[in-house]
């Protein structure tokens, strides 16, 4: 049914691309793991052999409802330290092992300390239109909409950010990104860096 939508898989893309298991779901990776030999494995070997029997049986079939049940219903956002994000030259592509995929429940970056900053710049994949909220420990003190380079037809871009003067006065220890739309060829959001 190629008109009803479904979530991504956090991590999905990337494990595409890269060729090894990068979903985030530990439930979802070792069944991907699992369907990998059964697809991908060497055709007369024992392993694949019991991949396909396992299979049959309904071994795996666990794994997909303790996804769906959980992390597909009601995705959580990405949690991230700022130390960790590594700069992100514009047009880097988004499978690039730097890029954080943007996936359904977002991704949180922590500060590590209150900002009471004026603006920053962050990386993000072109063409899409992002929601960055900044955040004081659980609560959002400002949201901006941030519409990339729609010019820019692959690979990631610098925008700048404008924060709000509500959430420069409270100050702000986090920042929340989630995509409300990919407008772009491979229809994917990613983050790369961000620096104030």
């Amino acid at each position: 049914m190629g008109h009803l939508f479904r979530r991504v898989p956090d991590g999905y893309l990337q494990s595409v691309f890269a060729g090894d298991n990068q979903i985030r779901s530990p439930a979802l990776a070792r069944y991907y793991d699992a369907l990998s030999q059964l697809t991908r494995g060497e055709i007369f070997t024992r392993e694949r052999l019991v991949a396909i029997w396992r299979f049959a049986r309904g071994r795996y079939d666990h794994l997909l409802r303790q996804y769906a049940e959980g992390e597909y219903r009601v995705p959580m956002p990405r949690q991230v330290n700022v130390a960790d994000l590594r700069t992100t030259p514009d047009q880097t592509p988004w499978h690039d092992a730097r890029c954080v995929g943007v996936y359904d429940g977002g991704v949180e970056i922590d500060l590590g300390a209150v900002s009471h900053a004026a603006s920053f710049k962050i990386s993000l994949h072109s063409q899409a239109h992002y929601v960055v909220e900044m955040r004081l420990g659980g609560t959002t003190v400002g949201t901006r909409h941030v519409f990339t380079n729609l010019a820019m037809r692959y690979g990631m871009g610098t925008n700048l950010v404008d924060v709000p003067q509500s959430a420069r006065d409270a100050g702000f220890d986090r920042v929340f990104v989630r995509c409300d739309f990919a407008s772009s060829i491979d229809h994917v959001a990613a983050l790369g860096h961000i620096e104030f």
